[in-house]
């Protein structure tokens, strides 16, 4: 491997960390946000709260399975 290419593959990878970093941060808030939700539908509610709580917990789990493999 030569010099430009080595320099090359360490620029790469020192310019892709960041967005690697800011997407494991979002994937952990995204599972807080989730285990949260999880909780208060454990906790009392009412049927409407119930049903507006699945659809959004539904709604983050699949941004968390779209952008968090």
């Amino acid at each position: 491997m030569s010099i430009h290419s080595t320099r090359r593959a360490v620029l790469l990878l020192l310019l892709s960390a960041p967005f690697a970093w800011g997407r494991d941060a979002r994937c952990e808030r995204l599972r807080e946000r989730i285990r949260r939700l999880e909780s208060r539908l454990r906790s009392g509610h009412s049927a409407k709260q119930a049903i507006r709580w699945r659809r959004r917990l539904r709604e983050l789990e699949e941004q968390r399975f779209r952008e968090c493999r």
